[in-house]
């Protein structure tokens, strides 16, 4: 099928596809793909199988809730990758007219919920100067700020009598952690709870009638989900640890106190639900990963996104009682071409812990050649099997691809999460170098030529292992990466100066670390060509820490290849730029690794 670069394109190309919502009538299911050519909203008819593009241009959405009528849509759309968001209306019924109803200055939204009447949106997001939860007027289209956050405000949740907005916030300095807040809409007052000071506590969820909300928290040590009455002021963990180790979405399965949840253990997923008697039953699903589930309003009919690291996602809907799963919509492998296939493994870093991965074989075969260290981005997230275009596309071009989920990563307990707090491009850094002497352990590499590719945290990463350990790189990929984590403090708003305190402190209280983990600092080390490729609207990692990193290479004559994606963020709006961008990797590691 052509050259590797031709083979790849067609993987490039695949679209994404993630379920946001189910209307409550279980008529149309609400997902993001770039089906398109850029990530807009689709609905699809959950019976017929339907598909219809909602949203259409090339400027990003990314987050949208059904109103509670099942035929209004609001959506939040990024303009020009700086994520600064604007808010907007549209229908899911016939040729939807999209109608803008914010004029925000600044604002990066996180989260948005509807208000039960339909006239207001509860709105979550960060300013240059604060975090914060707004109550957005539809009709005067009018803001006002209810709750003001030094740390993250996040997953607003409107109750049913509109009276109370939940939403997840971090109010305290000790890092990881996070408080309910709950928000009266009338005066504005709030209340923070938590089950335990310095725990963990997010995503709440109304039950649809009474003043109970699920969440999911460690309190107890491991993560689970609990409920919180607000009346009785009273906390019951539901006790689901034994069913997975992390809890990737959940809800009230309607009004009769059923609870669904998708678990995860090793990278993948199951959907269960807890019956009040205390039960758990599991529902059909296949292996592989849900991206996104959502039940109607009975609690009869559910809609789920399902992907592996080896096939493209599909869209699923669920009957309840018949236990039937049908596919909906999916989206189809490139023709003629083999996909790589992926291994769960594990391998023991330098302290004896246990890093979990993700192992992609070219071929599906366990032969020696050329390998790929991928890392993935966050650090508070992971490589899960599920469907990943630039892992599979770099696989397909000819090279194993080994994916650490070194300790910070999340799907492995609360415990796993929290190991590189204070300590980023440390022990994370040598779970990934240990990653290479297992693939030259089970004799899958050759001739050490190896590469690291990784973007946003992985970019960070990718930087710092040429620069402090350049023996081991024969090539390395940097995609919208950290150089200087004091420059990019200065320049963030307050929802990543807070990320940056979380996970290293603040500069002023610990200028040693912030240097030692600045790759800028060590240019001079590097040896191996070096790809950079970062986009001029980037307000997560900002570009002018980048510059002088790659004109330091100038400087010092390394070998290096620079990119700059103009009217682009941190994560691409154009699936155009998508390709070009790692068809420009694949083609690098061609070429210095063969």
């Amino acid at each position: 099928m052509g050259s590797a670069l031709e083979r790849i394109e067609s993987v490039l190309r695949t679209p994404d596809l993630v379920l946001l919502d189910l209307s409550r009538d279980d008529e149309r299911a609400l997902a993001l793909s770039n089906l398109s050519g850029s990530h807009q909203l689709w609905a699809f008819g959950v019976r017929d199988g339907g598909a219809r593009q909602v949203t259409h241009g090339d400027q990003r959405v990314t987050h949208a809730a059904i109103a509670p009528d099942s035929r209004s849509v609001a959506f939040a759309r990024d303009f020009g990758g700086a994520e600064r968001h604007q808010l907007f209306l549209t229908s899911l019924e016939g040729e939807p007219e999209v109608v803008q109803v914010s004029e925000f200055e600044e604002l990066r939204v996180s989260g948005l919920a509807w208000s039960p009447k339909m006239d207001e949106l509860a709105v979550t997001g960060s300013t240059s100067r604060s975090n914060v939860l707004i109550v957005h007027d539809l009709r005067s289209r009018s803001s006002e700020v209810l709750f003001e956050s030094r740390g993250w405000v996040f997953s607003p949740a409107w109750h049913e009598r509109g009276d109370v907005i939940a939403a997840s916030a971090v109010t305290t300095e000790v890092p990881r952690s996070s408080e309910l807040v709950f928000v009266h809409v009338d005066d504005g007052s709030a209340e923070v709870f938590t089950p335990k000071p310095g725990s963990e506590n997010v995503e709440p969820r109304w039950h649809p009638s009474d003043p109970k909300v699920l969440f999911k928290t460690n309190s107890a040590g491991e993560y689970d989900i609990a409920v919180h009455d607000l009346e009785s002021e009273s906390t019951q963990l539901l006790g689901l640890s034994g069913y997975g180790v992390d809890f990737t979405d959940f809800g009230w399965l309607g009004e009769g106190g059923d609870v669904w949840f998708a678990a995860k253990r090793r990278g993948r997923t199951r959907l269960c639900v807890r019956r009040r008697d205390g039960s758990v039953e599991e529902l059909p699903a296949t292996e592989g990963t849900l991206s996104g589930v959502s039940f109607d309003g009975s609690g009869s009919v559910g809609a789920f996104t399902w992907s592996s690291l080896s096939r493209p996602p599909a869209l699923f809907r669920l009957d309840v009682k018949s236990r039937s799963v049908s596919e909906v919509y999916s989206v189809k492998a490139p023709e003629g071409l083999e996909l790589s296939r992926a291994e769960f493994v594990t391998y023991r870093s330098f302290d004896g812990l246990e890093v979990p991965a993700f192992l992609v074989l070219h071929s599906g075969l366990r032969d020696r050649r050329a390998c790929v260290v991928w890392v993935h981005g966050g650090p508070w997230s992971e490589v899960a099997d599920e469907w990943n275009a630039a892992i599979q596309a770099i696989s397909v071009a000819g090279f194993h691809v080994l994916c650490p989920n070194f300790r910070g990563s999340t799907g492995y307990g609360a415990e796993f999460e929290r190991m590189n707090v204070g300590d980023p491009g440390g022990r994370d850094l040598m779970d990934v170098l240990r990653g290479v002497e297992f693939l030259r352990r089970e004799g899958l590499l050759d001739d050490d030529r190896v590469a690291i590719v990784g973007a946003s945290y992985g970019g960070f990463m990718a930087f710092l292992a040429m620069v402090k350990h350049p023996e081991v790189w024969r090539a390395g990929a940097a995609i919208v990466g950290v150089t200087d984590w004091e420059e990019m403090y200065r320049l963030s708003d307050a929802a990543f100066r807070n990320f940056i305190e979380q996970l290293l402190g603040k500069p002023e209280a610990r200028p040693e670390l912030f240097r030692d983990r600045s790759p800028i600092n060590f240019v001079h080390r590097i040896r191996a060509p070096i790809l950079v490729w970062h986009r001029a609207n980037d307000s997560r990692c900002p570009l002018r820490p980048v510059v002088r990193f790659v004109e330091r290479l100038k400087e010092l004559g390394r070998p290096h290849e620079f990119h700059v994606v103009e009217g682009e963020g941190h994560g691409p709006q154009r699936l155009e730029n998508f390709v070009r961008q790692y068809k420009a990797v694949v083609d690098f590691l061609l070429r210095h690794l063969s």
